[in-house]
């Protein structure tokens, strides 16, 4: 036997599908706390997580309580303060936290001068670490760090072999967005230029080790 369904009932039934449908929720459980984009209708993102609109393009789930952070050196869109941020993506020297890990520049074999753009110290955990060597008893250093700081301030010294700091880095003066480390009379040896940033500090810069003299 054959059974007919009223228009009534058949619209009904659809209206219950589509209820039921929307109730469930089509994300996987276990996101992780890495941002994904917002979806484009409700629910927008899963429980536990909350879009948040970074402009009017980019729309980010981020996970509760996580402060909308990813790895170090990755590019992602995150406001502070100052405003809109956008990390530069520096993985390529990425692991350089630590003496032991650290960036190996190319003083002196290979000049005296070395100059690196679009690095970043993201997330506010990050260090970046860079190592030298001086060849010649009495020679000089001057490192220079170039950054917004409309974002924020960073840290800059000069490091011994045993990682302990020889010269804190200062603001030049006339010039709110440069840093400056100089250190006379080096002995031979390994040195290394450290960068780090304040709690809850994200910022990109460059920068400038210079070897001279003796």
């Amino acid at each position: 036997m054959t059974m007919r369904l009223s228009p009534r009932f058949t619209f009904a039934l659809a209206v219950g599908t589509l209820m039921v449908a929307v109730a469930c929720s089509p994300y996987d459980p276990k996101l992780g706390d890495v941002p994904f984009r917002c979806g484009n209708a409700d629910p927008r993102c899963p429980e536990g997580y909350t879009c948040v609109e970074h402009d009017q393009s980019t729309q980010l789930c981020e996970k509760n309580g996580s402060g909308g952070t990813v790895d170090a050196g990755a590019d992602a869109d995150r406001t502070n303060d100052s405003g809109m941020f956008s990390c530069a993506n520096d993985t390529e020297l990425e692991p350089n936290n630590s003496t032991t890990e650290s960036t190996i520049t190319p003083i002196p074999d290979f000049g005296d001068t070395y100059e690196l753009v679009n690095l970043a110290i993201c997330p506010d955990t990050d260090q970046d670490f860079f190592r030298f060597r001086i060849d010649t008893m009495g020679k000089n250093v001057k490192v220079d760090l170039t950054y917004n700081s409309s974002f924020g301030s960073l840290n800059m010294s000069v490091l011994n072999s045993n990682g302990d700091s020889i010269r804190d880095a200062t603001p030049v003066p006339g010039d709110p967005n440069t840093l400056r480390a100089e250190v006379p009379n080096l002995p031979t040896g390994t040195f290394y230029v450290k960068v780090s940033a304040p709690a809850g500090i994200q910022n990109n810069y460059a920068l400038s080790i210079v070897t001279s003299g003796p």
